[in-house]
């Protein structure tokens, strides 16, 4: 993360924490839903004819599910039903794969118009499931501030051929629903592998068991959906805090939410309100960065999302606290020449935990590998004061300056030296070549041995 990022991000984080109450409130009005509406989806395949507990399937879903409409509209006004049919306009000997039709669009107070569609129902058609949810992305108008789901309740498995997966996952990527609930009625075959890909699968086998999964979906429907961040320090413990975090749409890439993870009473973290439709990556802005991507959450719950995220600090000083305050660390990740943060001397930052490799941009510069970082402690190292070289010449002069050491490594060069010079260089022995600026003879060439001592001058004269 460049440092151009990381002051857009600090910007961030201020405002945040000025306009926290606001901003809250305004996200709330943008992104959380005010309104449910609620598309069923009814099997009515002849298998649907068939007798469960002594009543058909079919009588037995009408009743269940316009009890369910009736207690929900009259207890909650900001919820709108909509019924789309399957099966009920071919006979199956014609196979009609697209007998799929929005009886009821949405409209408030529907009950008795769902009630009267469905006693005039006879089954006796196909199961086209995937072309009836393809269908589904139609039945919802795009208006703002809204919570849409899918109920389907069926007694089969697809039978016309549908790709049940690649069409939940076009609906998903839409941003359209959460993901369908799909209620199997007494269906014989294992049907969780082909409804799994689709939505939230329950199998009931029992006429009370439909209506205990039915009110649950329902609970899953209308309820606020809830999330909290963990960040997990080493010990995989919810410790970490103070981070800003970045919420995305998988799909789209989207900026979704941007907020600072905070402790409150009892040091539980933040509980965010997120439409549960599509999937989410979780952005935590630490150095280097922590994804968590493709996130689902379950719509109606509290969910909590545990992110591993460790932290340590890397504190860089010198004795007197003053050198090389306008100096630089580059910080990379142990092996890799990527430059996580350009970190000044004399300053403390937090770093994600892990093992870095440090190049301070000093004189000499000086390159430290394999510096731990984390447990949530504070790694100080301790960086010499610089002294000053300062050269005096009487005619224009080059000068190269080697550190003296095995390697002889390069450290600077000075170009026409005529007068005063000044340089600061990290205490050490040093080699200084020099050279008239017009000589091309290399026996006009000189070394001058000096050392340097922290926080003193050495003057060479030539």
């Amino acid at each position: 993360m460049g440092p151009v990022k990381l002051f857009f991000y600090g910007l961030i984080f201020l405002l945040l924490r000025v306009f926290s109450l606001s901003a809250q409130d305004s996200y709330s009005e943008k992104y959380f839903a005010q309104k449910t509406r609620i598309l069923l989806i009814l099997d009515a395949s002849g298998s649907m004819n068939e007798t469960w507990e002594g009543q058909q399937r079919f009588e037995i879903s009408k009743s269940i599910l316009m009890n369910m409409v009736d207690s929900v509209e009259a207890s909650n006004k900001d919820v709108e039903f909509a019924l789309r049919i399957f099966g009920h306009q071919s006979h199956k000997d014609e196979r009609n794969c697209k007998d799929s039709k929005l009886e009821i669009p949405f409209g408030a107070n529907n009950a008795n118009k769902i009630k009267q569609k469905l006693a005039n129902v006879k089954p006796q058609g196909w199961t086209p499931i995937a072309y009836s949810l393809l269908q589904a992305a139609d039945d919802f108008t795009n208006v703002p501030g809204v919570k849409n789901a899918i109920i389907l309740v069926t007694d089969g498995l697809e039978n016309c051929g549908g790709d049940l997966c690649a069409v939940a996952e076009a609906l998903q990527s839409k941003r359209i629903t959460l993901k369908p609930f799909i209620i199997g009625v007494d269906i014989k075959e294992n049907a969780f592998p082909e409804f799994d890909c689709v939505g939230y699968y329950f199998d009931v086998s029992t006429k009370n068991a439909y209506k205990v999964v039915l009110d649950k979906v329902i609970s899953q429907a209308l309820n606020t959906t809830t999330v909290q961040i963990d960040l997990l320090d080493e010990a995989k413990q919810a410790n970490i805090t103070d981070l800003n975090i970045s919420i995305y749409d998988s799909k789209s890439g989207i900026l979704i939410y941007n907020f600072i993870h905070t402790f409150g009473k009892n040091r539980q973290t933040d509980t965010l309100l997120l439409d549960p439709v599509g999937r989410y990556d979780f952005v935590v802005n630490c150095i280097p960065p922590v994804e968590k991507n493709d996130i689902e959450l379950i719509a109606g719950k509290h969910n909590t999302i545990k992110i591993e995220a460790p932290q340590g600090h890397l504190y860089l000083s010198t004795a007197d606290g003053q050198s090389h305050s306008n100096t630089k660390c580059l910080v990379m990740r142990k092996g890799k020449n990527e430059i996580l943060y350009a970190q000044r001397i004399n300053s403390r930052q937090r770093y994600h935990s892990g093992i870095y490799d440090l190049e301070l941009l000093t004189l000499p510069r000086i390159r430290m590998n394999g510096i731990k970082i984390g447990g949530d402690k504070i790694k100080e190292i301790r960086i010499a004061a610089p002294g000053t070289l300062s050269t005096y010449g009487k005619t224009d002069q080059k000068a190269t300056i080697f550190k003296d050491d095995i390697d002889m490594t390069w450290v600077a060069e000075l170009e026409n030296i005529n007068g005063k010079n000044q340089l600061h260089l990290q205490p050490g022995a040093y080699k200084l070549l020099l050279q008239p600026a017009n000589s091309e003879h290399t026996e006009d060439s000189k070394v001058i041995d000096f050392s340097i001592e922290s926080n003193a001058e050495n003057v060479l004269r030539f």
